[in-house]
């Protein structure tokens, strides 16, 4: 019987092979993932919390997934977020480090954002740190509010960002400013202005 692993291997190319952020590589993983662990689309549903359509789509390169639904995904196959978007390597031994050179890493496209992992390394860490850049430019480009089981700390790098949620007024945010908030809130982040935004973003589960 072929094992899961080398089912996994087989159906993504390889266990090394070098993750590109266009969608297409996701699907690949995300129907490689389901497959190794032999769930129906159903499964992965009930397993995920996304929709049996969203995850179709997904495998399908149909769709571009949330960021949101990126973290669903992850805790649903049990891996971390690197593993899900192929930067990591499984994990280093509890005691090891964790270099990022400035230009080390992809861009991944999500719906609202361009994400660049910059943890994944380290086998027993929790602690996720993204370089984002914004997409979204104006709220209404959001169906619903963002919603992560985080806590969530925010520090712009370049342009301006405009955070909105559900308990708060809208705030805009400029390069030095940071925002620390709960993500189980409904929260949403746009660009300000026609500049480049771009922000480190730092998050640990509650």
């Amino acid at each position: 019987m072929t094992s899961k692993k080398s089912e996994l291997d087989r159906i993504t190319g390889s266990a090394t092979r070098t993750a590109d952020p266009a969608v297409g590589d996701l699907g690949v993983r995300v129907k490689a993932l389901r497959l190794a662990k032999r769930w129906t689309l159903e499964e992965a549903s009930a397993r995920t919390g996304l929709s049996r359509s969203s995850i179709s789509k997904i495998e399908r390169e149909e769709m571009s997934p949330t960021f949101d639904a990126l973290q669903k995904l992850a805790r649903g196959f049990q891996i971390k977020l690197g593993q899900l978007i192929g930067e990591s390597n499984g994990g280093a031994p509890t005691g090891s480090r964790h270099v990022i050179r400035h230009n080390d890493g992809k861009m991944h496209a999500m719906t609202h954002y361009l994400l660049r992992l910059l943890t994944g390394e380290l086998k027993k860490s929790n602690l996720n740190v993204i370089e984002l850049e914004f997409k979204a430019t104006d709220f209404s480009e959001f169906p619903d509010w963002e919603r992560h089981d985080t806590e969530d700390f925010m520090y712009v790098l370049a342009g301006q960002v405009e955070f909105h949620s559900e308990l708060y007024a809208p705030v805009i945010l400029g390069v030095g400013d940071s925002i620390q908030y709960d993500a189980r809130m409904g929260h949403a982040f746009v660009r300000a202005g026609n500049e480049a935004a771009k922000a480190l973003w730092i998050s640990l589960p509650v």
